[in-house]
């Protein structure tokens, strides 16, 4: 009999060490995330600072506790190709068992990568690529922060429209415009939104030309423009065939009154550092870089000003617009959606997600957050993210346009004779 008794003592022994394990398993237990992003390669330069923004956002919310006592942790993915995102989001979803995934600044690499996981029924959270076809395939798990390549496009012409055009006493019938655009997702989505608008508002459109991303001379595309004489440029580009197209105008005497750029390469700091005054005057559609924390939320929480601190004193520099566009969505995610959120189920992250509804100047970026429910043609997408027109001026890229966001007058237009 006190065999038996000693057996019991035993059992409840091991089972009360048993219930303390599995609470403290419990209390422990971290919510994985995929972040994919190109980390190597040709895009590596502004992937990279966008997984700079997701990371920072992951240690300041870690900090806090994390998301309902739990920690993130963030399993980084390297996609420099389109077939490396196909394989790495295979990866994460079949070996790593993540059930949430997000990223990935290239429009090219998320559109691979959001099928994936819209085929594995996976939620993808994308904070940065803005090509429609991202959202446009119906897949009811994907969710996109940023606003839309269409967005970018239609908010350069209009730009051009509203401001350029009666600044330089033309109007849209009288100005002959130049149109050129890289040829991913990106370029194409962009590029063929203005293409679009300039013929509905009755620009001249004297060229319109695609060229491909990795090109190394862009000297015959100049020279083309030069022969068709246009009175601005309007581009959609990457970073280093932006620096390169405005240096060969320079060098080839392509005198316009405006070069108009459309995100991309036009908007990054690196732009201004290859081209010094060169820089200066040039525009470019884009995300809101919020400098100035008086037009947002007085309430936003971190601070503005704490975000660029702790970015600087992590990385070495201030963020840029890919970076806070990553920061921005990933902080959406981790404040609004998985709080509400009863697990990662895709029909819960579904449902927290599409009740998610706070007005502009709410985020970092000065954008609110209201995904685009069922039956709209871009399901998943953020209706309240938004564009604005950048200007730089002195190495510096400053809101100059819609006037709520102004920071600066706008310069050099026209622009000086390369003469």
């Amino acid at each position: 009999m006190k065999k038996e008794k000693g057996k019991w003592f035993v059992y409840l022994f091991l089972g009360i060490c048993f219930m303390f394990t599995s609470n403290a398993a419990f209390a422990q237990e971290v919510i994985k995330i995929g972040a994919l992003y190109p980390l190597s390669g040709a895009m590596a330069l502004l992937g990279t600072h966008a997984s700079n923004g997701t990371e920072l956002a992951t240690a300041i919310i870690n900090e806090r506790g994390g998301i309902q006592g739990k920690k993130i942790v963030l399993v980084k993915a390297d996609v420099p190709t389109a077939e490396a995102a196909r394989s790495e989001t295979e990866r994460l979803i079949s070996v790593e068992k993540l059930k949430l995934l997000l990223g990935t600044y290239s429009s090219s690499l998320s559109y691979v990568a959001t099928g994936v996981a819209g085929k594995h029924n996976i939620p993808y959270f994308e904070v940065d690529a803005i090509s429609d076809p991202i959202t446009q395939r119906g897949f009811k798990y994907v969710f996109r922060n940023s606003p839309t390549g269409s967005e970018f496009g239609n908010t350069a012409i209009n730009f051009v429209k509203e401001i350029i055009c009666p600044k330089l006493g033309m109007k849209p019938n009288d100005m002959r415009v130049a149109l050129m655009f890289e040829d991913t997702l990106f370029g194409t989505t962009v590029g063929e939104t203005e293409h679009k608008r300039l013929k509905e508002y009755g620009f001249k459109v004297v060229a319109a030309d695609s060229y491909s991303s990795k090109v190394t001379d862009l000297s015959s595309l100049v020279m083309k423009f030069k022969s068709a004489n246009p009175d601005i440029v309007v581009a959609c580009s990457y970073l280093n065939d932006a620096i390169m197209f405005r240096k060969q105008m320079i060098e080839l005497k392509l005198n316009v009154k405006a070069l108009v750029g459309s995100g991309g390469g036009h908007g990054i700091i690196d732009f201004a550092k290859a081209l010094g005054k060169d820089s200066d005057g040039v525009f470019s559609s884009d995300f809101p870089m919020i400098k100035d924390p008086a037009v947002l939320d007085p309430k936003l929480d971190p601070p503005l000003k704490m975000v660029h601190d702790r970015y600087k004193a992590k990385y070495g520099e201030l963020p840029d617009l890919h970076a806070m566009g990553a920061f921005t969505s990933t902080m959406v995610l981790y404040k609004y959606i998985l709080p509400k959120a009863v697990s990662l189920d895709p029909n819960e992250f579904r449902k927290a997600a599409l009740a998610v509804d706070v007005p502009k100047g709410s985020t970092h970026m000065g954008w609110g957050v209201k995904y685009a429910g069922d039956g709209h043609p871009m399901m998943g997408t953020n209706l309240n993210a938004f564009n604005v027109m950048m200007q730089w001026q002195d190495g510096m890229n400053y809101c100059v346009w819609p006037k709520q966001y102004a920071e600066r007058e706008i310069i050099n237009l026209p622009f000086p004779s390369s003469k």
